[in-house]
């Protein structure tokens, strides 16, 4: 949860749900955020977003903006190349806002398809931002075994023991430090 806040901007994190079932995860959170558009507007945010992870290699996300209504879902996939890289696919999809719950600046007056699109677009290149963010931090991460963790991880002992089952080496699987971090 911090990492949202710290690497992608976003504040007032609040976790809703998390749960595991086999190879199923599902994971629940509020937010809020401000973003600059064009150097001009602050857009202000709230958001609900439910992730549901199946296995480690597709996430399928549901986000729905509560002020202006919009609901996009998303798709994470996967696929290691090798040892090191894997191939990141990323696919969005966002409902049309037709009866949007505020004004969206410079874009309500625009007919409801083309204004579909334009958010499709935004959202689709804030979503590689957020992915570009990261990988500052991936390229950075190295493996330690026990893992640095402090208690702001959050849930990360549960996903990385989420994780294990999918690695047949259980020595190659994320692990947590003790069972009290999981």
């Amino acid at each position: 949860m911090e990492h949202l806040e710290y690497t992608h901007g976003y504040h007032d994190v609040k976790p809703t749900d998390f749960s595991v079932d086999g190879a199923y995860l599902k994971s629940c959170f509020d937010f809020k955020a401000v973003r600059r558009i064009l150097g001009l507007v602050d857009i202000h945010s709230e958001v609900s977003v439910i992730t549901h992870v199946h296995g480690v290699g597709y996430s399928f996300v549901e986000i729905h903006e509560k002020l202006v209504g919009i609901k996009s879902r998303m798709w994470v996939l996967t696929t290691p190349v090798d040892g090191e890289f894997v191939e990141l696919t990323m696919v969005n999809q966002v409902r049309e806002v037709r009866k949007p719950g505020r004004f969206i600046s410079g874009l309500g007056f625009l007919p409801v398809p083309l204004r579909h699109r334009l958010l499709n677009v935004f959202i689709l290149r804030e979503e590689r931002r957020f992915v570009l963010q990261d990988i500052v931090i991936w390229d950075r991460k190295r493996y330690r075994s026990p893992p640095r963790l402090c208690r702001t991880d959050g849930p990360i002992g549960k996903y990385r023991r989420h994780c294990r089952q999918f690695y047949p080496d259980p020595a190659m699987a994320p692990r947590s430090p003790d069972r009290n971090a999981d």
